[in-house]
């Protein structure tokens, strides 16, 4: 059975957002090993089993808010997955996962997918 990634802390950020930080199991190598072009096997084991700071996806449908009023786009910025907020795009949902159409990064920019045991580095959820 998949083990999913798990929560190990959760530093709070100054206006109270949280930055989960995720511990990707231990497990030898991924399913996903040598599956995709350019990944290799000893850069992938290197990075299993380690705690790394996740950059969600942002994803903006026009029922978001807009600009700053938007705690989606101030957590993108805290994050990093953005570098400037804009005022005219309505920021509606981040995403922390594997789904293709917004995969998580980890901090080096790897896809999540990339260091998730599960059946093609996609998680259940």
């Amino acid at each position: 059975e998949p083990k999913a990634a798990t929560e190990a802390e959760t530093p709070e950020k100054g206006d109270g957002i949280h930055t989960p930080i995720l511990r990707a199991p231990s497990m030898g190598h991924p399913t996903t090993t040598g599956s995709r072009e350019g990944t290799d096997p000893r850069e992938v084991a290197k990075r299993q089993g380690r705690v790394y700071r996740l950059k969600p996806a942002v994803k903006q449908y026009a029922w978001g808010i807009r600009g700053d009023a938007s705690r989606v786009a101030r957590y993108a910025l805290e994050s990093g997955t953005i570098h400037s907020i804009d005022q005219s795009a309505p920021y509606a949902e981040l995403w922390l996962g594997t789904h293709p159409s917004g995969p998580a990064l980890l901090d080096d920019g790897t896809e999540l997918a990339m260091v998730v045991e599960a059946p093609q580095g996609q998680l259940p959820w």
